[in-house]
């Protein structure tokens, strides 16, 4: 009984990344179009730091969270390679080239086992 439970929110959280990260496609070639990343421009004097806690989408500011729930949501992994510093007087991602590489392979994981949380899970183990 607990595991068609685990399958469906495990599912949900998938979708729900997919659907947050504004992942798309170009319809033309077929291949995946990533969102900018968003900035904010902030005194030099000021916090900057993630505004949040989970995914591939790295939102830097002025208002870093304090606390981030145990929640696993895919792509947590590669988010140490990110982080936010104020670059030109904004606040602004600072991403390693490994982030890239991971955040890749995450997204084939979800192209090819979207349906498949278990799939997902262990795909993603291998990024």
């Amino acid at each position: 009984m607990r595991l068609p439970l685990l399958f469906l929110i495990i599912g949900v959280l998938i979708a729900s990344f997919v659907f947050v990260t504004g992942c798309t496609t170009n319809p033309l070639t077929g291949t995946p179009v990533a969102t900018p990343l968003p900035t904010t421009p902030v005194p030099a004097n000021d916090r900057c730091g993630m505004e949040n806690c989970h995914g591939l989408e790295i939102r830097c500011g002025a208002n870093p969270v304090d606390f981030c729930t145990m929640v696993y949501t895919p792509g947590d992994r590669c988010r140490h390679y990110a982080s936010c510093r104020i670059v030109q007087g904004s606040c602004q991602p600072v991403l390693e080239p490994a982030f890239e590489q991971c955040k890749n392979c995450v997204e084939m994981c979800a192209n090819q086992y979207g349906n498949s949380p278990m799939g997902m899970a262990t795909c993603e183990q291998k990024c």
